[in-house]
């Protein structure tokens, strides 16, 4: 619960590493996939007031992520250019995303993306309601859905969520928020969305039941059992139960790459997760890239550095540099700056 987390605080960091920033970001349970080549930049900054988070996220490369907040909140997403598919649909200009803590969403974002989440606990968006006059939205916001407004009224609140961070993050460290006429605050700005959200309707996400989504979610089911034995074209439209030709477009119009593409990048974010974790002294590159099925390591060193910018073995010597950090962290030696 966001009541539970210090009152304030302040974040704002630039990643190289897909996996640290999901390991930095509070108040989320973060899982993501890097699906295209090159090195990882992103950039992820959060503010907390009370019981309002703000967060704003962005990325240079195509990503699947799984995102679940905390149970007992409500998040709503906003953002302004290159739509994202966002639980198996296209959001379009105008759409402001709703879901509810503790349930999983899936976004695939293109090249670039940036979007801002406002994470609120239940108790207080439902006061805010009250005070706004909108209690139709407590049970509205009780549902995962799309709310479609008006360009320009999502304009005004992007520009208002922009401002306000951009006065905050001045203050790179951790600490408190500062003290003083900062203009309006989270509470302002929650007030002015729910006005907005009034007056528009609520189209809910519902399971993909077409046959190109079912046979996406059969496939990604196959790719997530097999990842050590890497299938075939073949094994994955057995699985999927449709055509090649069916199962390549669909892919495509979910994650933007192929389905063997797909495969491989499901493996190779797998791989660098598992050497990150790893013992720089006694795990082996060639004993990670053998379980995920990487058996030719010319092969698995080249793909590897062709999706992340880097070699297995940079990765391996990074998670050592990090534990070591971490230690002195912990025994106070060293102070960690953001």
């Amino acid at each position: 619960m966001l009541e539970s987390a210090p009152q304030n605080f302040v974040l704002s960091r630039r990643f190289d590493d897909v996996d640290e920033f999901s390991e930095t970001s509070r108040g989320w349970d973060l899982e993501i996939r890097q699906l295209d080549r090159g090195k990882f930049e992103g950039t992820l900054r959060q503010i907390l007031c009370g019981p309002v988070l703000i967060s704003h996220i962005s990325f240079n490369r195509r990503i699947e992520l799984r995102a679940s907040a905390q149970a007992g909140t409500r998040t709503f997403g906003i953002h302004l250019f290159q739509p994202a598919r966002w639980c198996r649909t296209s959001s379009s200009e105008g759409d402001i995303q709703s879901h509810v803590g503790g349930a999983e969403v899936e976004v695939i974002t293109p090249p670039g993306y940036g979007t801002y989440t406002v994470t609120v606990t239940e108790d207080f968006f439902d006061k805010t309601c009250e005070q706004v006059g909108t209690s139709k939205l407590v049970d509205l916001c009780g549902k995962t859905g799309v709310f479609s407004c008006h360009p320009l009224q999502l304009r005004k609140l992007y520009s208002a969520l922009h401002k306000y961070s951009n006065s905050i993050t001045k203050y790179k460290k951790l600490g408190r928020l500062p003290t003083g006429n900062m203009g309006s605050t989270p509470q302002d700005f929650l007030r002015d969305l729910c006005s907005v959200l009034d007056h528009t309707n609520l189209s809910t996400i519902r399971p993909d039941s077409t046959r190109r989504g079912k046979a996406v979610k059969r496939a990604m089911d196959y790719i997530a059992s097999y990842a050590d034995e890497p299938p075939t074209i073949q094994d994955l439209c057995r699985a999927a139960g449709v055509s090649e030709r069916t199962l390549y477009y669909a892919f495509l119009e979910e994650f933007g790459t192929t389905p063997i593409a797909y495969t491989r990048a499901y493996r190779l974010n797998a791989a660098r997760k598992a050497l990150r974790r790893a013992e720089p002294s006694f795990g082996k590159i060639a004993d990670v890239a053998g379980y995920w099925g990487f058996w030719h390591m010319g092969q698995f060193a080249a793909d590897y550095r062709k999706m992340f910018g880097e070699l297995p073995s940079q990765t391996l010597q990074m998670s050592a540099a990090t534990t070591a950090e971490s230690t002195l962290a912990d025994l106070g030696l060293i102070n960690r700056i953001d």
